[in-house]
């Protein structure tokens, strides 16, 4: 702890880089949540809406008579599984700009729109053209 004086002209106690105050110690397991976890279990288990099947008979209670709750359990439970569903990165190595828009369109992308992003000019036609010598409409 070092002593600071402010621009008013106090004394102040500061913690140096990297000291605590106060709190518990770096690395000591909060018992706290653990008892209160270990209750409410104890608790679901001998409760007569769980019907004998524990937090699985109490949870399936709680659905049929409070949706309303089930919703804000499910809800903190869907972030968690869509992180454990991510996609791994596909850390592909496309040699030619044709390799590059095959794999764009078996990903599903519509070819006009990987043109578009692989810059290629829509307005231009490629294939066999039938030349026509004469002004008038076909």
């Amino acid at each position: 702890m070092k002593k600071v004086r402010t621009s008013r002209g106090q004394d102040l106690v500061v913690p140096e880089a990297g000291e605590r105050k106060g709190g518990r110690k770096k690395g000591v397991k909060n018992t706290m949540t653990t008892l209160i976890k270990e209750a409410m279990m104890l608790a679901i288990n001998a409760s007569d809406h769980s019907n004998g099947a524990g937090l699985v008979g109490y949870l399936t209670t709680v659905a049929n008579e409070r949706m309303d709750l089930m919703v804000g359990l499910i809800g903190r439970l869907l972030p968690i599984q869509h992180e454990a569903q991510k996609e791994t990165v596909d850390n592909a190595v496309y040699r030619t700009p044709e390799e590059i828009r095959n794999a764009l369109l078996a990903k599903g992308i519509p070819p006009r729109k990987v043109d578009m992003i692989m810059g290629r000019d829509l307005t231009v036609i490629d294939g066999a053209f039938k030349r026509v010598d004469s002004d008038e409409p076909a």
